[in-house]
C-alpha cells in the first residue's frame, strides 16, 4: 500500500502504531498493518510530519510507538494508551497520566510540550489537567 493511502488511513481513525525491529518498520491504524519497506527508519514525528499532520494536531491522535527488540518499550499487552488526564508537578511540569485500553495499565509520562520537534500540545495539557478529555 501506497504511503498516501496509508496516511488517509491514520488520519480517519486518528490513529497510529510505529513497529521497528530487526531492520523492518510498520504502521498500522488500529485496523491493519502496513509495511514501511524501503524507508528509512522513522520517529512518529517523522512519520507524521511524512503524512502531513501537523505538530499541532499530532496529540489528537492515538499514538504508540513499539520497538520489537528485546529491552524495548513493547508490552506484554500491547494496547493502545490513552490520555485520561494530566497533572502538574513544580519540577517537571506536566505529567501525562495514559490508561490501556485493553489490560487498564496507568502510567505517567512527563510532557514534552516543550520540545522543539513534535511538542505535546498546551492546550490539549490545559484540558486533559481540568478533566475535559474531549
Amino acid at each position: 500500500m501506497k504511503i498516501k493511502q496509508i496516511a488517509e488511513l491514520i488520519k480517519k481513525r486518528k490513529c497510529v502504531t510505529l513497529y521497528r525491529g530487526e531492520g523492518e518498520q510498520w504502521v498500522s491504524d488500529g485496523a491493519a498493518m502496513y509495511s514501511l519497506a524501503g524507508l528509512p527508519e522513522l520517529r512518529l514525528s517523522e512519520l507524521f510530519r511524512m503524512v502531513d499532520i501537523p505538530e499541532d494536531k499530532a496529540a489528537d491522535f492515538q499514538q504508540r510507538e513499539v520497538d520489537v527488540m528485546p529491552g524495548d518499550r513493547a508490552s506484554d499487552c500491547g494496547g493502545i494508551m490513552d490520555p485520561i488526564r494530566a497533572e502538574t508537578d513544580p519540577k517537571k511540569g506536566f505529567i501525562i497520566i495514559h490508561k490501556c485500553r485493553k489490560c487498564g495499565y496507568v502510567s505517567k509520562n512527563r510532557s514534552a510540550h516543550e520540545a522543539k520537534e513534535q511538542p505535546d500540545s498546551l492546550n490539549k495539557l490545559i484540558k486533559l489537567t481540568a478533566g475535559d478529555i474531549r
